[in-house]
């Protein structure tokens, strides 16, 4: 019986909580507990009417007050070169996993596997490039200045003229005008 329960909890999505929403969930949740007693007393079995009242009020919750947002950070990293065959295996499985059993303990063990596999595989990217830009800088310093200014200047959004500009104004006492609110 204890393990019935626990499946049945393991179900149940998450939502946001709002609590100047309260008395429109209520609202609504009394609404629809009158269409599902309705439901619920064409059934004879007590675990469908159970499952429908859960139903509804989740369906509720999830119409008022919104589900959590799945977060899906990995997408993002599909396109890095260090996101290699092995990372994109794992992250079908856990696709997949996680559909299957949406709140289910192992499929947040799972995701959690396949972050640290993104993050060793970064990690180690990252170490490699540092390795070939050092062992550059010893044998052509040059083209490791070019190579290196290259990727800071990609990091940088701003101009050298646009921030000169804007330090010149500040140092004039006037306000940046591309600041809101001024």
């Amino acid at each position: 019986m204890a393990s019935a329960t626990s499946e049945s909890h393991a179900d149940i999505r998450r939502f946001k909580h709002d609590a100047n929403k309260c008395s429109q969930y209520y609202q609504h949740l009394q609404q629809q507990i009158v269409r599902c007693t309705t439901q619920m007393s064409d059934t004879d079995n007590a675990d469908m009417a159970v499952q429908l009242l859960q139903d509804c009020i989740c369906n509720v919750a999830a119409v008022v007050h919104g589900c959590h947002a799945a977060r899906t950070n990995t997408s993002q990293h599909r396109h890095q070169p260090w996101f290699d065959t092995e990372c994109r295996n794992k992250h079908k499985e856990v696709s997949a996993y996680a559909k299957l059993h949406p709140d289910n303990h192992l499929a947040r063990e799972r995701k959690k596997q396949l972050k640290q596999l993104l993050r060793r595989k970064k990690r180690t990217y990252k170490k490699l490039q540092g390795q070939q830009l050092c062992a550059l800088a010893k044998t052509d310093p040059s083209s490791f200045w070019r190579q290196y200014s290259k990727s800071k200047e990609r990091s940088v959004a701003v101009s050298k003229a646009d921030l000169a500009a804007g330090f010149q104004k500040l140092l004039e006492g006037q306000c940046p005008s591309n600041t809101a609110g001024g």
